[in-house]
């Protein structure tokens, strides 16, 4: 039977594949990086990086949907007790995230930092003379405002979901929407150019056409993840969810009560699956 809230709540992965997969803001210092630049390079570097995610991404998802079910946490790190048994093993994850967070932090920071400091620039219309004098200052004084906005943003946030829905508001933008406001405005360009005579090659209308409807389709899909993920966030913030999570993974025990209760929660999914094949032959 069709559940209208069960195919809505699809619409709730958006937000964190947004956030997962939000690699723009970093691919020009990426690019900037790669020896003897090219295309091909960049596009064999971008596809084993999302590679690599993405099977990282599902083996983490997979293992924690298989071990907690439904009632896995959205830090998948709150399932296991950290204090008993096998504390050690997950002391180890919580530090690899940390030293995974602590490496990508620069390359965000310097991207944030240009972002922000050519907004500063370009308001108070400076001279390149005085861009270079001020550099130095200017580049410690706005580093150490966003650092101290990111360590509040991390103080004040309790749940981890709220924080990456509003981020994948924001990858929504660099994911859709800014690719398919450049691509749209490139179609104009071309456009432009042919009907003037100074373009070199000939595209064809059907062509820029199509291309026009993708970058259309980008925009709506960006506005569309934009809204819902600021949605979410804010749902989440004026009604937090008080969802139990299941008891406690103890890493390396037999912890009989926490498999009696994923055998409960298997039980209760086959009864559930067999009620709805019943009423699909009736």
């Amino acid at each position: 039977m069709f559940d209208k809230n069960e195919f809505a709540r699809m619409f709730d992965v958006l937000p964190t594949i947004s956030f997962g997969y939000q690699c723009h803001v970093s691919s020009v210092p990426i690019y900037y990086s790669i020896a003897n630049r090219n295309r091909k390079k960049y596009f064999k570097a971008c596809a084993l990086a999302m590679i690599c995610c993405a099977v990282v991404y599902s083996v983490a998802a997979n293992f924690g949907y298989l071990t907690f079910g439904s009632k896995v946490a959205d830090d998948i790190l709150l399932s296991y007790d950290n204090e008993h048994t096998g504390a050690m093993a997950v002391n180890i994850a919580v530090i690899a995230l940390a030293f995974k967070s602590v490496t990508t932090y620069p390359v965000l920071m310097f991207c944030v930092r240009e972002a922000v400091v050519s907004f500063y620039v370009s308001a108070r219309g400076m001279t390149p003379a005085e861009i270079v004098i001020t550099e130095p200052r200017r580049r410690y004084v706005v580093v150490l405002l966003l650092w101290l906005t990111s360590i509040a943003a991390a103080i004040v946030a309790t749940n981890i979901s709220v924080v990456v829905r509003l981020l994948g508001s924001l990858a929504a933008f660099f994911i859709f929407l800014i690719p398919g406001i450049c691509l749209f405005v490139h179609c104009n360009e071309l456009d432009e150019l042919e009907q003037n005579g100074s373009s070199g090659s000939h595209h064809s209308k059907v062509k820029l056409n199509l291309v026009r409807v993708a970058s259309i389709t980008y925009i709506l899909l960006g506005v569309f993840t934009f809204g819902l993920s600021v949605t979410l966030a804010a749902q989440s913030i004026l009604y937090p969810s008080s969802e139990d999570f299941g008891p406690l993974c103890v890493v390396g025990e037999n912890n009989t009560s926490f498999f009696l209760h994923l055998q409960s929660a298997a039980s209760s999914s086959h009864h559930h699956l067999s009620l709805l094949h019943a009423s699909y032959q009736k």
